[in-house]
């Protein structure tokens, strides 16, 4: 007995020690200083053989770094007044104490030894999101086992109340980009719920709700989102989502009124442009379909923008209004040979699709006569358009 209090003595005696140095550094690294306070830690724990100490190691290098190498090597600086960490690390060059760091094997190592302290699972997998998102596919391991790392680890530390704010969003994210929605909404959920400040976590919260048919459980947080949001992209982003709720919701001024703001914001959002051909075929409202579609057009004059307008009415069973639109589109850029030729074998495109091939042939050759007077003659164009054509005559 007597053995066993000596060992619960001495284990609390170490875990208070640890727990002492963290703070320290927590004090240093409220200082911005970054490098003292992993010397600190480095010092206390060379061998990386204290799971706690490991932990806010990792966390000064891959939060407070003026550099990193493939997110392996790291660099750290103390800030002095008036010194930026984010501009630092804009600073093509710099001179900083340049730290390798294992994290994986250090970790995994760890969790070995350690199975049941899931921090460490969780540290793992936060550490696996830092390098996807700054690398992407261009790390040591490709995007899609990233992301398989990310969830496994953190869903793990999350089943085991392990997790923080911070890494139940990062989870929410892994979830959202593989098109989980019922997942990537459970953990923003309860990102919220263990009290995240982060904006951006009721906006991808809202996303994924929309995405699983709730638009009206999506509206309060993207309404946050939009009340809260600084910067146009992201206002953008937002009254897009705004704009699919309320039409999902079948508000069609409030759907109309937040894809335009979009717009404003952003007058190559696409996909604002052809959800508000969409809206107005949707509720018999074809003169507002058709400006849209004419400033859409306007605004790219290509013909990926133009099968995306063919697309839009042809899939919302509006072919009547098509083919005004096609009469307004010739009329207006009558002029403009290029734009012309290019209606003309969209216009023979839809033909085909509609199984007219009389009509389509007709537009076809137009398109290819229009063309031949501005490209030369053996532009490729030319061959695909025979290639259709001939498609005409089977």
């Amino acid at each position: 007995m007597r053995s066993l209090f000596l060992f619960l003595a001495v284990f609390f005696s170490v875990a208070t020690v640890n727990a002492q140095v963290v703070r320290q550094a927590d004090s240093l690294i409220a200082l911005r200083k970054y490098q003292t306070a992993y010397k600190l830690l480095d010092s206390k724990d060379p061998k990386n053989a204290k799971p706690e100490i490991v932990i806010k190691k990792i966390e000064v290098l891959t939060k407070y770094y003026t550099k990193n190498i493939m997110f392996n090597i790291f660099g750290l600086k103390d800030l002095e007044k008036g010194e930026d960490l984010a501009a630092i690390r804009e600073q093509p060059q710099g001179s900083y104490q340049m730290i390798p760091y294992e994290t994986e094997e250090i970790l995994d190592g760890l969790i070995k030894k350690h199975p049941k302290d899931y921090s460490l699972r969780n540290t793992l997998g936060n550490y696996y999101y830092e390098a996807y998102a700054l690398y992407g596919s261009n790390w040591t391991k490709p995007d899609s086992v990233l992301l398989d790392s990310i969830k496994a680890n953190l869903s793990l530390a999350s089943l085991h109340n392990a997790t923080t704010s911070e890494s139940e969003s990062h989870l929410g994210y892994s979830y959202l980009i593989s098109k989980d929605y019922k997942h990537a909404a459970e953990h923003y959920q309860r990102a919220l719920t263990l009290g995240s400040n982060d904006i951006d976590d009721h906006y991808h919260l809202s996303v994924s709700l929309l995405s699983l048919n709730d638009a009206k459980e999506a509206l309060p947080h993207a309404t946050l989102a939009l009340g809260n949001f600084k910067d146009s992209v992201s206002i953008g982003d937002v009254s897009f989502l705004l704009g699919q709720i309320y039409q999902n919701l079948y508000s069609y001024d409030s759907s109309l009124k937040y894809y335009t703001r979009t717009l404003a914001y952003n007058s190559k959002y696409d996909a604002a442009y052809q959800h508000l051909i969409l809206l107005g075929l949707q509720h018999q409202q074809s003169m507002q379909a058709h400006t849209t579609a004419l400033q859409y057009f306007a605004t790219y004059m290509d013909q990926v923008s133009l099968s995306a307008i063919v697309e839009v009415y042809h899939n919302s069973e509006h072919d009547k209004e098509l083919i005004d639109l096609f009469s307004a589109l010739k009329e207006r850029y009558k002029n403009d040979i290029e734009n012309l030729a290019g209606i003309h074998l969209m216009q023979g495109q839809f033909s085909m699709l509609n199984g007219d091939k009389a009509s389509a042939r007709t537009s076809f050759e137009t398109s290819s006569t229009l063309f031949h007077k501005v490209y030369p003659k053996d532009h490729n164009i030319f061959e695909a358009i025979e290639v259709l054509i001939n498609s005409t005559k089977e």
